[in-house]
Parts: structure tokens; C-alpha cells; sequence
């Protein structure tokens, strides 16, 4: 399968308003984690293919950053769809940060969904707080569930939270509105959506490798 080489491109002042505006969500997690942006330090970047400009990494919300060529033909004569591989470097990056922090959790919000729906979702990831739908991904617990709820971004509330609060995260306590705004206060590592689902952003504390 071809794939375009993956870059971490670190953008300028400009991403601080542009993810602020990603954020327009009024659950717990998403106010806190726009407080956390707003006022705090950290670094933006966004995975993009090698030579990629920073005034294109800017347009977030703006498809088309992967090439989309028809299908290719492999030696064989079968046909393979060309994949970027961008998503693939989140899901590698947070899996990074899961397995090096002990006692962190990855929690993916899921809007569309209320707890009183006839039918919520009923994954073992999922924790409901005040209605709203959180899916929890623990160490151990990413091999299986990690990659779905990830895809859960996609087309709709776009992010996802890598936290290691004091202590550890514990599903019990951190599945409460105290416990998610500990979670966003003590956060690793938050991922957006970006360029109509074909990669996306990250801010961290410091800048990735």
C-alpha cells in the first residue's frame, strides 16, 4: 500500500485561535479543555505529508491535503486504494504516550449520543456523564479499544484527550465532572480533527519528536 511520508510540522501563534475554534462544545470536558488552551503554553503540530507549508498546515479545516489517486495496480494485477497513513501516526503517538505513562487514560468524547436514547451505545468503553457519552481507553485496554473510539471523532466532535492526572486515572473517580476536569488539567497530549478527517492536529506541552 503506498503511503506519503508523515511529518510533525510545529505551527506558529495562528493555531492557538484556529483549535479554540474546534472546541465550541459545552460538555465539562471540552470547557475545560478550551480553558487549558486558552490560557495555557504548549505546542501545536500537525501531521501533514513532507513539504507541506504552514500556511496550507493552517487551514484546518480545509480537505484535499492528501493526494487521492485512483486506484493503483500491484504487481499481481490486484488494485489497492493509496492511503496516506497521517491517522496512523496519531493512533501510533497516542499509543506511545499510553504505554511510557503509566496511570494515564485516553477519554474520546462522543456527542451525537444521550444516555436516554432509545439505543446508546453500549462498548465497554463507554462512561456516561451527565448524558453525555466519554469513551475510556486505559493501558491496558488499547490493543482493543484504543483505534474504534478513536474513529468515533470522525466526521463529528473531533478530539480526543491523552491525560495522567496525580495518582493515576481511575474510571470511578474520573467519570464524574470533577474527575474529567482533572483529566483536562493534567492533560499529555490533546488530538483534533483536521482537514476534513484526512489527519489531524495535536497540541502537547512540548514539542514532539
Amino acid at each position: 500500500m503506498t503511503r506519503s511520508r508523515a511529518i510533525w510540522l510545529t505551527l506558529g501563534p495562528d493555531a492557538r485561535a484556529l483549535a479554540l475554534d474546534e472546541l465550541w462544545f459545552d460538555d465539562p470536558l471540552s470547557v475545560a479543555v478550551r480553558s487549558l488552551i486558552e490560557n495555557g503554553t504548549g505546542v501545536f503540530q500537525a501531521c501533514v505529508p513532507e513539504g507541506v507549508s504552514e500556511e496550507r498546515a493552517l487551514l484546518i479545516r480545509a480537505g484535499g491535503l492528501v493526494e487521492r489517486n485512483p486506484l493503483i495496480e500491484t504487481k499481481d494485477g490486484a488494485f489497492e486504494l493509496i492511503n496516506s497513513g497521517l491517522l496512523a501516526e496519531r493512533d501510533h503517538r497516542f499509543e506511545q504516550l499510553l504505554a511510557s505513562s503509566p496511570g494515564s487514560v485516553c477519554v474520546v468524547p462522543e456527542f451525537n449520543p444521550r444516555e436516554n436514547d432509545p439505543s446508546p451505545p453500549g462498548e465497554a468503553s463507554v462512561s456516561w456523564v451527565g448524558g453525555r457519552c466519554y469513551h475510556w481507553i486505559a493501558r491496558e485496554d488499547r490493543d482493543t479499544a484504543l483505534h474504534p473510539a478513536l474513529d468515533t471523532e470522525l466526521p463529528w466532535n473531533g478530539y480526543a484527550v491523552i491525560s495522567r492526572p496525580a495518582g493515576g486515572a481511575h474510571r470511578a473517580i474520573h467519570t464524574k465532572e470533577s474527575g474529567l476536569l482533572d483529566l483536562a488539567a493534567s492533560a499529555l497530549a490533546i488530538s483534533f480533527r483536521a482537514y476534513d478527517g484526512e489527519s489531524f492536529w495535536m497540541w502537547s506541552p512540548q514539542e514532539a519528536a
